[in-house]
């Protein structure tokens, strides 16, 4: 069986980069909303959204960012196989 090696491509590297900026910078919008809240609450709560969604979005993005980088794909793995004891 040939086993190829998955180099990532220009859009993987891209779509990497972007997701790394996009969730560094809910991270800065989230502290900057807080810094500036000076007691007033709607601030207060748009700080607890953006670091909610920041939260949220890091579940699925830094997955994606650890694959496309190494470059592993992800896609198909096989099975080691089975002994039959």
């Amino acid at each position: 069986m040939d086993h190829k090696t998955y180099q990532p491509q220009m859009p993987d590297i891209m779509e990497a980069v972007f997701d790394a900026v996009y969730l560094l910078f809910d991270l800065v919008a989230g502290i900057v909303f807080f810094a500036m809240a000076q007691g007033r609450p709607l601030f207060v709560l748009y700080g607890i959204l953006t670091l909610t969604l920041c939260g949220g979005d890091a579940f699925h993005l830094v997955p994606r960012i650890f694959r496309a980088f190494p470059g592993s794909s992800g896609r198909s793995v096989e099975a080691p196989p089975r002994s039959s004891i």
